[in-house]
């Protein structure tokens, strides 16, 4: 019983540390957990390396994420974390296959506690920002189009759709889904997201950069 108060403790020490911007503060009571008392949980390793990605602790990230496949290969949440991993070290072939792998199982396998859009992820919105580094615009068009089906509130989704539309010269598509960001950041306290929105609504009338869609 203690080692599962300890685990869901953690956890919420580290949702708490995460909202703040200090996600390191929470990675000790991790570290503390799975490297000196050898937590075989297979769940709360893969927390644990989600924790210390989100601290740019790659190389723990990347211990914890195989430890955790090692334990159970079809730990789905330890793999979203292994793409998480290839896309920061812009290996993008990489980081796709593993948010395809992710991508054919249900959210509920992996979602929960950090895997979702409280903390700003959606399987497809991250295989959608990989397929831009790849230079496939419509498969990320696409992608980000599900990840806006499941939360058409995602302004980041919003403006990255709209970039890639303006690449196609899609303009009249980019401009509503700028617009509709518009919108939902008006209550925003912090301009900067605003600012960003407003200055591709006005590129918009410049000429559209050439795509490059990789076959």
């Amino acid at each position: 019983m203690a080692l599962n108060a300890n685990i869901d403790v953690h956890r919420q020490i580290a949702e708490v540390y995460i909202r703040l911007g200090h996600p390191e503060n929470a990675l000790k009571y991790y570290k503390g957990q799975i490297n000196d008392k050898r937590e075989t949980n297979i769940d709360y390793i893969a927390q644990g390396a989600y924790v210390a990605w989100r601290s740019n602790d790659l190389e723990t990230a990347t211990e914890w994420a195989d430890l955790a496949l090692s334990l159970e290969p079809k730990a789905t949440s330890a793999t979203y974390v292994k793409g998480l991993i290839a896309f920061d070290n812009q290996m993008y072939d990489e980081a796709l296959k593993f948010f395809d792998q992710v991508a054919q199982t249900k959210p509920d396998t992996y979602s929960f506690p950090f895997l979702n859009g409280d903390f700003g992820h959606h399987i497809q919105y991250e295989r959608g920002l990989t397929l831009v580094e790849l230079g496939k615009q419509q498969e990320a068009i696409n992608a980000f189009s599900m990840a806006i089906k499941d939360n058409p509130y995602w302004v980041e989704a919003l403006v990255e759709r709209a970039k890639l539309y303006r690449q196609l010269g899609k303009i009249d598509e980019a401009r509503a889904d700028l617009r509709a960001a518009l919108d939902l950041t008006s209550s925003d306290k912090n301009n900067t997201r605003r600012d960003e929105i407003l200055a591709l609504l006005k590129q918009l009338n410049a000429p559209a950069p050439e795509a490059s869609e990789t076959p």
